[in-house]
């Protein structure tokens, strides 16, 4: 067998690629192979949309092509640990302490960061942000496919379909910026992306946008105020044109909030530099609380105490039920970014997938289908240092709404059945982005003892300002935030009779007669006035 590897095939001259097509076919029954490959988006170049390729027996469904290959695998070197029993068994003993080590970090991903696993810290970041920028060596924050880049490793960015200019963006994202392809439809030469959870990536990410850089010390020191503003205005301005997706109930929004908050808290920490700070280290769960919500509601959260009377909920007695702030004082996070999910959640399955997040410094977009929870971020409250309990697991789960009316806070047997199986209390929060943030928080506390699993601690926040997001008043983003709220802002009610009528024609919006059909009001007037 004879194998034939063209590198770089995105760089073959497009008028000869019929010549070398015309000619392999002459060795259709020989033991001949050839791989073109390509660190480059060339798909639409090797292999274009069916009805446009330049053969035309392809074309009229004579010969067939092969499917590109894009299932190029991550995690490469932690597959190889788990394959083996005592590797396995030592990789999972891995305290929390070592999860910000670039050995461990490069464990995630494209097996091309392994190369300095062993290197200095600084040494990875640097060759790291050199593939993040496409071989540049400065961030360029008024450049939307840097900022692209760099957000959709933090705070998962996703393009809108059918759209050219999102084509012409994530065309460049994979060519330049890490983003891999995961599928194509060979009918029109299109092709699915995702930035994967690579929580090295994220870490270089988090530098860049806090005004950091490893490869040119004149880019070092920038205001983290200024980087962050330009990144979300771009940001705007995508979403606003309908390149990017914005979701569905401003779930994008909360991911902003969580990584601004862990970043501007870590900036706050003794002897900070941009450069030589270790994003993917711990925090603590309460530093993280108070950073992101406003200091003139702390006390009513953080000093929360349960009635320890029974009441028609418990049922029972909470004598062992400490404040808020005491329950959580040891519990600590590491997440650096955001990745998804498109399965939804099973209660015996959280303990795991929480701590695999935990290991990859990750929090989770869930399903879009997924019931009563948005956002799953992990937690810890065992020891940092000792090897690794999943007994001490736990999670701050968060539910996204964005509509004018208020919602309510629940922690009923439905809510809190995903945790279970966890050993830990849970922290619960509710958003409410579209309503007013002139009433103050609401607590809600769910014991353990009511229902196999564990307690649940929630909150209700509500507003989407600096006067209840403290981490936007901090860092003076409110009013670079002020035109991204407006891409998400709620749609107002409208009572009238001619909304009702307009609304009328989505016909199955109402799912009864006397409801879809206005003669059938009529009607029911007639009964009523002849009884």
């Amino acid at each position: 067998m004879v194998l034939l590897v063209l590198d770089e095939a995105a760089n073959i001259p497009g008028t000869i690629l019929p010549s070398i097509r015309h000619l392999l076919r002459v060795f259709t029954l020989q033991p001949l192979w050839t791989l073109f490959l390509s660190t480059y988006n060339s798909i639409p170049k090797l292999q274009p949309a069916l009805k446009e390729d330049p053969s035309a027996r392809i074309r009229r469904r004579q010969f067939e092509r092969h499917e590109p290959f894009v299932g190029l695998q991550l995690d490469i070197e932690l597959d190889k640990r788990f394959g083996d029993q005592e590797l396995a068994k030592e990789e999972l003993s891995k305290p929390l302490g070592s999860f910000a080590t670039p050995d461990h970090l490069t464990l995630f991903g494209r097996p091309l960061w392994r190369i300095h696993s062993q290197s200095p810290l600084e040494t990875l970041c640097s060759f790291v942000e050199m593939k993040l920028l496409g071989g540049t060596v400065v961030f360029d924050f008024n450049n939307q496919n840097h900022v692209f880049a760099v957000l959709s490793f933090r705070i998962l960015l996703d393009p809108c379909i059918n759209c050219e200019e999102s084509t012409k963006l994530v065309t460049e994202s994979v060519n330049s910026h890490l983003r891999l392809v995961i599928g194509m439809d060979q009918e029109a030469s299109s092709f699915r992306t995702i930035s994967p959870s690579e929580p090295i990536v994220a870490h270089v990410a988090a530098s860049l946008l806090m005004g950091g850089g490893y490869t040119l010390t004149s880019c070092q020191g920038r205001d983290p105020t200024l980087v962050w503003s330009r990144s979300i205005t771009i940001l705007s301005h995508l979403l606003a044109r309908g390149v990017v997706d914005k979701g569905l109930k401003g779930e994008l929004l909360a991911r902003i909030l969580v990584i601004l908050t862990r970043d501007f808290m870590f900036s706050k920490s003794p002897g900070w530099d941009p450069v030589t700070f270790n994003w993917s280290q711990s925090f603590r769960a309460l530093d993280f609380l108070a950073s992101l919500i406003h200091p003139s509601y702390h006390s009513i959260l953080f000093d929360f105490l349960p009635m320890t009377t029974p009441t028609r909920s418990t049922k029972h007695e909470l004598t062992d039920v400490k404040d808020f702030k005491t329950t959580f004082n040891n519990a600590r996070m590491n997440m650096n970014h955001f990745t998804s999910t498109e399965t939804h959640l099973l209660p015996e399955n959280v303990p795991e997938l929480l701590w695999e997040l935990m290991r990859q410094c990750a929090g989770l977009q869930l399903s879009g289908t997924q019931p009563a929870w948005d956002l799953l971020i992990p937690m810890y409250l065992g020891p940092e240092m000792e090897p690794f309990d999943p007994n001490y697991l736990s999670a701050i789960a968060i539910q996204v709404k964005n509509t004018k009316r208020k919602n309510k806070l629940r922690l009923g047997a439905f809510e809190t059945a995903y945790f279970r199986e966890l050993q830990q209390p849970v922290i619960t929060i509710l958003i409410d982005f579209g309503v007013s943030s002139d009433d103050l928080p609401k607590c809600l506390y769910a014991s353990g003892s009511m229902q196999k699993g564990t307690a649940c601690w929630g909150m209700q926040l509500q507003g989407s300002g600096s006067g209840v997001w403290n981490v936007l008043g901090n860092m003076n983003l409110d009013a670079a935030c002020k035109e991204l709220r407006s891409v998400f802002s709620a749609p107002e009610q409208d009572d009238s009779l001619h909304f009702e009528l307009c609304n009328l024609n989505n016909r199955f919006n109402r799912h009864t007669r006397s409801e879809r059909f206005i003669g059938c009001f009529a009607n029911e007037d007639s009964d009523a006035d002849a009884n």
